[in-house]
């Protein structure tokens, strides 16, 4: 594509995987070089990702150049995800943030005790505690309660979301029940941790017979509840 960005200064307008045959326009169509590579590249990305795809190439002024079934409707998934985005940094600012907090009432003692009730407030953070390492970890939590003189903590513990609700996790309708639980379709809640996902490894006894061995966990510590 970066040949139709120095020609054209094409923009994809619209790209959601699915199948489907190219439909041609007749008022403006891509140089017939770009266009053979656009087709060649259209017929190999059904091939290895077969379903349902809609895809709209413009110019700059909106004039459609390529497209295979632009107007079928479509579930909006990664790419359309660019839209959403940009709806929601017009609405709220790309500066707004999913705060996740340590609340409570009560008091420090001298000894640094925390004494009273306490709760992590979650707001839907999607990157807490992420598999990569990128997002933020409850030991930044812990560091700033420590950076704040509380070493110890006592007293009841419950997480809440930000309008003091349970945190409930559920399933979206819109998604297919046969999807649910997979890598990409985790439930959906305002506390996301690890992507709410966990990996276990198995491995074979030493013989026959013999219980499988944990071999490994993520996030650290699930195993305790293995």
């Amino acid at each position: 594509m970066r040949a139709a960005t120095r020609c054209l200064q094409l923009s994809i307008a619209i790209a959601v995987l699915g199948g489907g045959v190219p439909v041609r326009v007749s008022a403006q169509e891509l140089p017939a070089d770009l266009k053979l590579q656009v087709d060649r590249w259209y017929r190999t990305a059904r091939r290895v990702a077969p379903g349902s795809w809609g895809i709209a190439i413009s110019d700059q002024s909106g004039q459609i150049l390529w497209s295979a079934n632009p107007d079928i409707p479509l579930i909006p998934a990664s790419t359309v995800k660019l839209l959403t985005t940009g709806y929601a940094r017009s609405v709220i600012g790309g500066e707004a943030r999913l705060a996740t907090r340590i609340i409570g009432a009560g008091e420090i003692d001298s000894t640094g005790e925390w004494i009273g009730r306490w709760a992590l407030e979650v707001n839907g953070d999607p990157s807490l505690e992420s598999p990569d390492g990128h997002g933020p970890k409850l030991q930044d939590l812990a560091d700033q309660l420590a950076n704040s003189g509380i070493h110890r903590i006592r007293g009841p513990f419950t997480v809440v979301a930000g309008d003091g609700s349970a945190p409930e996790a559920v399933y979206p309708s819109a998604w297919r029940p046969a999807n649910w639980g997979t890598l990409y379709a985790p439930l959906v809640g305002a506390l996301t941790i690890h992507e709410n996902i966990v990996r276990i490894s198995i491995r074979a006894g030493s013989k026959a017979g013999r219980r499988a061995v944990l071999a490994g966990t993520s996030p650290a510590g699930i195993g305790a509840l293995v």
